[in-house]
């Protein structure tokens, strides 16, 4: 504005979608997975892995955006990918003071990856340990065993000990 509060005109300033492109390309989220700049209205404007056919393409009819989008929910939810049908936890993040979105997702098997390793070798710590404490009290149980009839040839003997002594 001028300095009467008149109008002084717009500045503008453009961003080449090959930059955030360039940018999303060097993440990896793992197999399966995308990366996408939306604009509020549900078109494409940047996705990775990069299929040049989706792109401008609007998706504001598909059941995620009217679900999702329009109300602005960014809590993480699984969605089946129209393209390939593969299971993926979706989150999406609204970009302030601007029509964009972003949007990426994770394959189930690549989400859930390091849950299920930890999950394994938790369970064979545990599968581990609990042979371990098994074989003890199987050693216990020998042990006692063999302390029981080593008594019971001890009584046997001191017994026919007595009767030796007193006859």
């Amino acid at each position: 504005n001028h300095a009467d509060g008149s109008f002084a005109g717009v500045i503008v300033a453009t961003v080449e979608a090959s930059v955030f492109q360039n940018v999303f390309n060097s993440f990896d989220l793992g197999p399966n997975s995308t990366l996408g700049l939306w604009r509020s209205d549900g078109t494409l404007l940047v996705r990775t892995p990069h299929v040049p056919a989706l792109i401008g393409k609007n998706y504001a009819s598909s059941e995620n955006y009217k679900r999702h989008i329009t109300p602005g929910d960014t809590k993480p939810f699984w969605s089946l990918g129209s393209l390939d049908g593969i299971e993926r936890v979706l989150a999406l993040g609204f970009v302030p003071s601007y029509p964009l979105y972003v949007s990426a997702t994770q394959s189930r098997d690549t989400a859930l990856a390091g849950w299920r390793k930890a999950t394994w070798m938790q369970g064979g710590t545990a599968g581990g340990l609990t042979l371990v404490v098994v074989a003890a009290l199987l050693l216990l149980a020998r042990e006692l065993s063999q302390r029981r009839a080593s008594e019971r040839a001890l009584s046997k003997s001191e017994a026919r000990y007595r009767l030796l002594a007193e006859n």
